[in-house]
């Protein structure tokens, strides 16, 4: 009896999943029962938002959560399993983080259409481990690896272009590149641009939203008259 509690048991591991699996249950209750509360569309929306957002980290935490109950049973024995699975699990791992980080995060939304490397369409659904866009030759699946590696363009449906990707090559550090981005009136802050560093080419993948009205060429003649070199794709010259 004293260990039906305990979290480092097997009794305590079960009611640790039972209490995970009610608890998701009871969050699915609260959601059904705003949708059919009479509050107005505005209430209603931002409500169920946050609750898209609680279950997007709701599952990972519990997976989480089970995973440590899992290890406190045997440190070493567990420890090293679970070490070895997530060695030969790295790729699905990345992706699975990596989608609930863009799902919370990103502009990226269900309906919107999209631009990743040559594939061009509108996205149908979100999956675990990518997404699936809707184009002229069918579906296609494109995980979040792939997105993350190689950015994405979202249009708009007047097919005016909101967020962008560019490949920059600059002496300047990333800090200061952002100050010069920062001085530049072109970007739209509200969606803050974002800089990262790739290992393999030494460029900067730089991904930002341009005001309303400029077009992606002023940025890139801005940046070149700083002899910044700018490229659409990351093949810059080296």
């Amino acid at each position: 009896m004293e260990n039906t509690f305990i979290l480092y048991s097997w009794i305590g591991l079960r009611n640790l999943i039972l209490f995970l699996f009610f608890g998701y249950w009871a969050l699915k209750l609260i959601e059904f029962l705003i949708q059919r509360i009479t509050l107005t569309k505005r209430v209603n929306k931002k409500v169920l938002a946050v609750l898209n957002k609680i279950f997007l980290l709701y599952n990972p935490i519990s997976i989480l959560l089970i995973l440590l109950g899992f290890i406190a049973i045997n440190y070493i024995v567990h420890g090293l399993f679970l070490l070895l699975v997530s060695t030969i699990g790295y790729p699905y791992i990345r992706n699975y983080v990596g989608g609930v980080i863009y799902k919370i995060n990103s502009i990226l939304a269900k309906g919107v259409s999209v631009t990743i490397n040559d594939t061009t369409g509108e996205i149908k659904k979100f999956l675990p481990f990518g997404i699936v866009v809707n184009t002229e030759k069918g579906d296609c699946f494109i995980n979040y690896t792939t997105i993350d590696t190689s950015g994405y363009t979202v249009n708009s449906k007047n097919d005016t272009v909101l967020r962008q990707t560019l490949f920059v090559k600059t002496p300047l550090s990333k800090s200061e590149l952002l100050d010069l981005l920062f001085d530049n009136p072109l970007l739209n802050y509200k969606e803050a641009p974002v800089l990262k560093e790739l290992e393999e080419s030494g460029a900067l993948k730089l991904q930002y939203t341009l005001e309303k009205g400029i077009q992606a060429e002023s940025l890139i003649a801005f940046l070149s008259a700083h002899q910044i070199e700018t490229s659409l794709t990351n093949n810059l010259i080296a």
